[in-house]
Order: C-alpha cells, then structure tokens, then sequence
C-alpha cells in the first residue's frame, strides 16, 4: 500500500473551529474558542496559500493561545517556495 495507512480513530477525539481571518489594514480572527486550543494539537488550514500572509498571521495568533504543536496544511499551493514573502512553509499541500 503505497502512503496509504489504516488508523484506529476510535479513540481519536476531533473539534474543529471554523474562523475568518481578515488581514487588512490590521489583523482580525473571528469564530477561534481559545479554549480548543491550549495543550492541543492544532493543524491549521488554509485553502489557497499564495504569498503566505493569512497562513503566518493565522498560526502566530493559534501560537500564542499555547498549543501542544500547530502544523498547515494548504489545499493550493500557488506559488514557488522560494519566492514566498515569509519563511513560513505548509506542512501539508494538496496540489501546487
């Protein structure tokens, strides 16, 4: 089975929180229970990662309400790594 694996999600506990980030003219995340957040493992996702603005601003605040681990993952990828304005990098891209 080529990176394919079977998991047991059955003691796997899951919430998520869906937020809106407006990054302009000044940060602002709504819809976040910092409760969710503290001591967890948090994966935060993004649907178009293109300069890396939203993702950067995005896992900065989830860092700062304590979390055990934050990873990104990105549904699109669009452009080059190395050309992005921060030196954030998604831990997980689904096309790009």
């Amino acid at each position: 089975m080529h990176g394919l694996m079977s998991l047991d999600a059955s003691n796997i506990q899951l919430s998520f929180d869906y937020v809106t980030l407006s990054a302009a003219p000044s940060t602002k995340i709504t819809g976040l229970n910092p409760a969710h957040i503290k001591g967890e493992h948090v994966i935060v996702m993004d649907g178009v990662y293109d300069s890396g603005r939203t993702l950067n601003q995005a896992v900065k605040y989830v860092n700062s309400l304590e979390p055990k681990s934050v990873r990104t993952a990105v549904l699109l990828q669009k452009c080059n790594p190395q050309n992005l304005a921060y030196s954030l990098r998604a831990d997980f891209v689904g096309y790009g």
